[in-house]
């Protein structure tokens, strides 16, 4: 039986952290299946979101999310929230 496909499973796929079978299997769930689809993109644009804030996106991915972010208030908010966490984990790192 095979894995279900759940957020930690999309996670991992985005990683790259599945099998090949898996992959495929995933690839085929996300273009027929619409929770599949939404939930595989919410995974990646909280990845994409800390991959920007940690400075690990190439310049045109970074490009792209600016402008989503423009165009998602709610991604904006999401992005807002995160960057301001990140900044007072560093705050709290610095002061040490």
């Amino acid at each position: 039986m095979s894995e279900p496909i759940d957020e930690q499973f999309l996670f991992d796929f985005l990683l790259g952290d599945v099998s090949k079978d898996n992959c495929i299997r995933i690839i085929k769930e996300i273009e027929t299946d619409e929770v599949t689809r939404n939930l595989y993109l919410k995974k990646k644009r909280e990845l994409d979101i800390e991959r920007y804030l940690n400075n690990d996106m190439p310049l045109r991915e970074k490009i792209q999310l600016k402008k989503l972010l423009k165009k998602d208030p709610i991604l904006k908010k999401q992005f807002n929230l995160r960057k301001d966490v990140n900044d007072f984990i560093i705050g709290l790192f610095s002061e040490q």
